[in-house]
Protein backbone atom coordinates (compact mmCIF):
# COMPACT_ATOMS: atom_id res chain seq x y z
CA UNK A 1 0.00 0.00 0.00
CA UNK A 2 2.76 2.25 0.89
CA UNK A 3 4.49 1.75 -2.37
CA UNK A 4 1.19 2.43 -4.06
CA UNK A 5 0.55 5.87 -2.58
CA UNK A 6 4.09 6.81 -2.89
CA UNK A 7 3.51 5.79 -6.84
CA UNK A 8 0.42 7.87 -6.96
CA UNK A 9 1.58 11.14 -4.81
CA UNK A 10 1.10 13.43 -8.29
CA UNK A 11 -2.58 11.92 -9.36
CA UNK A 12 -4.86 13.33 -6.52
CA UNK A 13 -8.11 12.12 -7.42
CA UNK A 14 -6.29 8.40 -7.76
CA UNK A 15 -4.47 9.50 -3.99
CA UNK A 16 -8.10 9.77 -2.47
CA UNK A 17 -9.65 6.51 -3.79
CA UNK A 18 -6.55 4.45 -2.50
CA UNK A 19 -7.05 6.28 0.84
CA UNK A 20 -10.68 5.54 1.36
CA UNK A 21 -10.14 1.74 0.20
CA UNK A 22 -7.33 1.80 2.86
CA UNK A 23 -9.55 3.25 5.44
CA UNK A 24 -12.33 0.88 4.53
CA UNK A 25 -9.69 -2.34 4.77
CA UNK A 26 -8.26 -0.77 8.74
CA UNK A 27 -11.99 -0.44 9.99
CA UNK A 28 -13.06 -1.71 12.35
CA UNK A 29 -9.45 -1.92 13.48
CA UNK A 30 -8.13 -5.43 14.26
CA UNK A 31 -5.01 -4.22 16.07
CA UNK A 32 -5.14 -3.31 19.12
CA UNK A 33 -4.34 0.42 19.38
CA UNK A 34 -1.30 -0.22 22.00
CA UNK A 35 0.26 -2.63 18.99
CA UNK A 36 0.74 0.71 16.75
CA UNK A 37 4.63 1.32 18.11
CA UNK A 38 5.77 -2.01 17.89
CA UNK A 39 4.39 -2.03 14.63
CA UNK A 40 6.03 1.33 13.33
CA UNK A 41 8.91 0.38 15.18
CA UNK A 42 9.37 -2.69 13.07
CA UNK A 43 8.53 -1.43 9.87
CA UNK A 44 11.32 1.43 11.00
CA UNK A 45 13.81 -1.97 11.10
CA UNK A 46 12.95 -2.99 7.95
CA UNK A 47 13.33 0.27 6.14
CA UNK A 48 16.95 0.24 7.79
CA UNK A 49 17.48 -3.17 6.62
CA UNK A 50 16.21 -2.51 3.06
CA UNK A 51 17.54 0.24 2.16
CA UNK A 52 20.83 -0.04 4.04
CA UNK A 53 23.18 3.70 3.05
CA UNK A 54 20.20 4.84 1.88
CA UNK A 55 18.57 5.11 5.25
CA UNK A 56 19.33 8.53 6.15
CA UNK A 57 18.77 10.60 9.39
CA UNK A 58 16.23 12.32 6.78
CA UNK A 59 14.83 9.39 5.64
CA UNK A 60 14.57 8.00 9.05
CA UNK A 61 13.36 11.82 10.37
CA UNK A 62 10.04 11.38 7.40
CA UNK A 63 9.19 8.29 8.42
CA UNK A 64 8.93 8.76 12.19
CA UNK A 65 7.01 11.73 11.80
CA UNK A 66 4.67 9.81 9.44
CA UNK A 67 4.25 7.08 12.02
CA UNK A 68 3.92 9.82 15.18
CA UNK A 69 6.57 8.09 16.86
Amino acid sequence: SISTVVNSLDDQEVLLDLFKDIGKKHHPPRIPEGYFDVIAGAILCMLQRCLGTDYTAEVDAAWTKLYGS
